[in-house]
């Protein structure tokens, strides 16, 4: 086993040019290419070392894969004062009342999570631009058939 250094872990998955370049308060960095036991003590480290950032180690798939998130203290902070005046279950009730139906990820998600107006509004504009992507396919195959 590699021992892997705090400052190589940064350093190695570009971790400050990726959180100056993120318009969110957090990144995800990928971290197969290391055993769990090869980051976890540099993990740490990175918490002492940083104090700006918070570093977590995150199971993900399962369990088959592993990721480094990293969070910019000062950003999350920001976003936390942000007024939040809607949550995911109202923009479902806003679909449903458009559509007339909803997709399968009403059953999956975080109900009362609380959402910014821009994030409510870009939850709405991604799924109405699916729907118009998905009609267009509709009707292309229609129009060949």
């Amino acid at each position: 086993m590699r021992k892997i250094t705090a400052v190589q872990l940064v350093n190695e998955l570009s971790v400050f040019d990726k959180m100056a370049q993120v318009s969110t308060y957090s990144a995800r960095f990928c971290l197969d290419d290391y055993l769990i036991e090869e980051v976890q003590e540099a993990i740490k480290t990175c918490n002492r070392m940083y104090p700006a950032y918070h570093f977590t180690h995150e199971l993900v798939y399962g369990g088959f894969g592993h990721d480094l998130v990293v969070v910019d203290r000062k950003k999350k902070a920001a976003y936390d004062r942000l007024p939040k005046p809607y949550t995911y279950e109202d923009c479902f009730v806003a679909l449903k009342e458009e559509f007339g139906r909803i997709s399968s990820a009403w059953f999956h998600g975080l109900w009362n999570q609380r959402l910014t107006e821009e994030e409510y509004q870009e939850v709405l504009t991604s799924y109405r631009e699916l729907q118009k992507r998905l009609e267009e396919k509709r009707l292309e195959k229609k129009s060949e058939g």
